[in-house]
């Protein structure tokens, strides 16, 4: 739902040319899937490299603290 959603909203930035986008096409970006070419090196190198990302195990569980 999540990557669908974003997929949506990437699609009407792109083709609106909003927030001072050039590209144009969608390039999708998945966990260790992604192509090793010119392009998705510069994405990285642009967003300051390529870290390990904390699995979310590793954190505590968000519980819902609304009030009712």
């Amino acid at each position: 739902m999540k990557k669908a959603k974003g997929m949506e909203v990437s699609t009407i930035i792109v083709k609106q040319k909003d927030l001072g986008c050039n590209a144009t096409k969608v390039h999708i970006m998945d966990q260790d899937l992604e192509p090793n070419d010119v392009l998705t090196k510069l994405f990285w190198k642009t967003l300051g490299g390529k870290a390990d990302v904390a699995d979310a195990k590793d954190f505590p569980q968000m519980r819902n603290t609304r009030k009712a």
